[in-house]
């Protein structure tokens, strides 16, 4: 039995054209569906109505991609859970080409396919190399993964968190997905794990599957802030993975490149009022801020964030 975990914020839209999608593709195999929302409006629970079929669980505000996902782990009763973005569209060839590698690797204990935008481009998220200090620079730019670990099928040290099978068994093993950890490497830090247990991470090219990209990111009130999480989520990582020369080295170039970006935000104050664009520079200086704080003190004032993010990583 195959328990699909669909982890939802406000992509109502896409969320229906995923389960639509993910209906027909497991409709071979003996299956469940659960859709954890993140959501603090009803749109789920209207959503709800048009597929009684599903396990649906509300939250009653935004507890993060690692809660949500855990909470649908520990609902799922199928040997198998298949992880899945709500802007991702699978089908059933490629969960039929992930099975299959798994009866032919029963050492491997997690499987993650090729992962195309609308566009045909492959994400080369979808398999890589752990993040380290190379990842966080390029990070912080906005910047993705340089490239991709192999272009083939087999053994990886990194999948992608928008799509993945990982047996229950192991899943629970390592105790899912980390909440210390905020998006961005939440799914690294599980993969990280399965690692460390001695659970090989199998790349399958062969199962190809259409990610939109962005759903949930793109209704937060501020986007830009999403590289203040891509920051935490860094230093944490280094600081679980007891690599403190890392961190030392993540947090003094963070803190030139923020003083240099709070210094030009001060300077462009006046200007950017004779032209309207205030707000503009003030998002970006609160944003450097924040990361001034992490550098200087190694926390962030929760005031900083958007007021529907989730709080429980910030000590």
């Amino acid at each position: 039995m195959i328990s699909a975990i669909v982890v939802s914020y406000q992509a109502i839209d896409v969320l229906k054209q995923c389960l639509d999608k993910l209906i027909a593709a497991l409709g071979a195999w003996d299956h469940q569906i659960i859709v954890v929302d993140n959501s603090t409006d009803e749109s789920a629970l209207r959503l709800g109505r048009l597929y009684p079929d599903i396990d649906w669980i509300v939250n009653q505000a935004n507890v993060g991609f690692a809660v949500a996902s855990n909470q649908g782990a520990a609902n799922a009763r199928g040997e198998w859970l298949l992880f899945v973005n709500p802007d991702l569209m699978i089908n059933e060839h490629a969960i039929r080409f992930m099975l299959e590698t798994a009866n032919e690797h029963p050492e491997c204990g997690c499987f993650g396919p090729r992962i195309e935008s609308p566009t045909g481009r492959i994400e080369k998220t979808c398999n890589r190399h752990l993040p380290g200090l190379r990842a966080a620079w390029r990070s912080l730019f906005g910047l993705g993964a340089r490239s991709m670990y192999r272009r083939d099928s087999g053994p990886v040290p990194c999948l992608s968190g928008a799509c993945f099978l990982v047996k229950r068994v192991t899943f629970e093993e390592v105790s899912g997905f980390d909440p210390s950890l905020p998006l961005y490497l939440d799914d690294m830090d599980l993969f990280w794990r399965l690692g460390q247990q001695g659970e090989p991470l199998q790349f399958v090219n062969e199962a190809v599957v259409q990610h939109v990209g962005g759903a949930s990111v793109s209704q937060l009130p501020n986007p830009r802030m999403t590289s203040l999480m891509r920051v935490i989520a860094f230093d944490r990582a280094f600081a679980k993975r007891r690599q403190a020369v890392r961190r030392f080295v993540h947090r003094a170039s963070l803190g030139l490149f923020a003083c240099f970006a709070v210094l030009l935000e001060v300077l462009a104050l006046f200007p950017a009022t004779c032209f309207g664009r205030t707000k503009w520079v003030l998002n970006w200086l609160r944003l450097h801020a924040s990361m001034l704080c992490l550098c200087a003190t190694g926390r962030f004032a929760s005031r900083q964030l958007p007021a529907n993010w989730p709080r429980h990583f910030l000590g």
